[in-house]
């Protein structure tokens, strides 16, 4: 009798354990290039809409994230790591996390802050649909951005553009600039880098040559922004940026999209394609604002035109 009994408790136990290995969780994973202010807060407020509209343990999920620290090589060994942990759905923030997820992903993508889709390759047009992928566009206003330079500087002739000729982002900036800087009465000098720690060196070639530093949206040159800070800062060089974080990090001003918008797009694209929804368009944000840093500009040299700081959404007075 007692060995029936024990081969029963023996039994249940195995089918409980076998029962409990059959729940698996499933995996959200979120995905970012590099630590930035910007870049933290969209994966930040991505994580919390999605927790908030249940996708939390209790109901079976977990979020998992990994950033990359600028280290873009990595992608490939990331790529593979992730979805060999058969995710439900891949959150993919910049643009070479997002090209590279896109052509390997075995689940939905959702892309977040990829600068032109089109020329990343991941969308044919802006308005075209993919069953199982979609996303937000954070193109710069560099019409907006060159005219607020212009307004500052009235009388300056060069801008100078660090590049990273690899990157989707950048070359499309680089074709935007090259375009738009000569309407305003400004010749783009640019000089090309092509990893972070090429930056420094590319922008001291200019000095002497451009009499205004730009950072685009070019995740290499974005990643360099302290160490441009830094140079110009020596050289009374005014430095200007695309958006709003790296004015805190010591850019003079910008004129960006307004990415308080982003994080809670992203996850309410998640949240579609995670119900089951296909061919959901791109978001793409309309409004812009102004921020400048006070600080920055007392540093480089330049006085801020009361205009300009009336403008300004955001006002830093100190370099992050």
């Amino acid at each position: 009798m007692k060995s029936i009994v024990k081969s029963f408790i023996i039994l249940t136990m195995a089918v409980f354990l076998l029962s409990s290995c059959n729940k698996t969780e499933k995996i959200i994973a979120i995905i970012n290039l590099m630590q930035h202010p910007v870049l933290d807060s969209v994966e930040a407020q991505t994580k919390t809409y999605l927790l908030e509209h249940g996708y939390d343990k209790k109901n079976g999920y977990v979020i998992i994230e990994k950033n990359l620290n600028g280290q873009k090589d990595l992608l490939p060994t990331v790529v593979n790591e992730i979805n060999n942990q058969k995710p439900v759905l891949i959150i993919a923030i910049t643009t070479p996390v997002a090209q590279a997820f896109v052509k390997k992903a075995t689940c939905p993508v959702v892309f977040s802050l990829v600068t032109d889709p089109i020329e990343a390759g991941i969308l044919d047009s802006l308005t075209q649909t993919k069953p199982t992928i979609t996303g937000t566009s954070d193109v710069f206003p560099y019409e907006e951005q060159i005219k607020l330079i212009r307004e500052i500087h009235p009388k300056a002739k060069t801008i100078g553009l660090v590049y990273d000729s690899g990157e989707a982002p950048a070359r499309f900036a680089f074709d935007q600039l090259s375009r738009i800087c000569p309407k305003y009465g400004f010749e783009l000098i640019s000089k090309p880098a092509t990893s972070s720690s090429e930056v420094p060196l590319a922008a001291k070639s200019l000095i002497g040559k451009a009499e205004i530093f730009f950072v685009s949206s070019d995740n290499t040159a974005i990643e360099s922004v302290p160490a441009l800070v830094s140079i110009c800062v020596k050289n009374k060089i005014p430095l200007y940026v695309g958006e709003t974080g790296s004015v805190e990090k010591g850019g003079i001003a910008t004129c960006s999209v307004s990415y308080g918008s982003f994080g809670i797009a992203t996850g309410k694209l998640a949240d579609r394609l995670l119900k089951g929804e296909m061919n959901i368009p791109i978001y793409i944000p309309s409004e812009f604002e102004i921020a400048v840093n006070t600080k920055a500009a007392e540093l480089m040299n330049v006085k801020l035109p009361e205009s300009v700081i009336k403008k300004a959404k955001t006002v830093f007075n100190q370099v992050k």
